[in-house]
């Protein structure tokens, strides 16, 4: 079981609600949003958390553009504003959990659009210096 999946919903849930993803655990490290036509992905390692956006082309292909860099360059003071005052001795679950926190308020105040659907800010994202050219998956 992934052991993320509870604290990520509850992270999560205030985004999960209001644009009506789906939220499934793929392994022990790996969740997705999902609509219809894009999925989240987030993956959690030892040292970060990685986020994908996928585009679904069709049943059995996505598109799937890694975003980490992109959307951490836009985090500010008031994404961090989470209520953990300490952090030493954080073990590396503890770590993903506070960056999920970090993501979940950097979403909701810059990404609408994104959760939405719309894909206008893909247009910064390929203009950015962390643009990387999308890789075509079987899923």
């Amino acid at each position: 079981m992934n052991r993320y999946l509870p604290v990520f919903i509850e992270v999560f849930s205030s985004i999960i609600y209001k644009y009506k993803f789906e939220v499934k655990s793929i392994d022990d490290v790996t969740i997705l949003l999902s609509k219809k036509d894009f999925q989240l992905e987030f993956i959690m390692w030892r040292e970060t958390t990685d986020i994908f956006y996928n585009i679904i082309i069709s049943k059995t292909k996505i598109e799937k553009f890694s975003i980490s860099d992109f959307i951490i360059s836009n985090i500010n003071e008031q994404d961090r504003n989470i209520g953990v005052t300490t952090y030493s001795n954080d073990t590396p679950f503890q770590r993903n959990i506070r960056a999920l926190k970090y993501f979940s308020n950097l979403f909701s105040r810059s990404f609408s659009g994104m959760l939405e659907g719309d894909k206008k800010w893909l247009e910064d994202y390929k203009n950015s210096p962390y643009f990387e050219e999308p890789r075509i998956i079987d899923r």
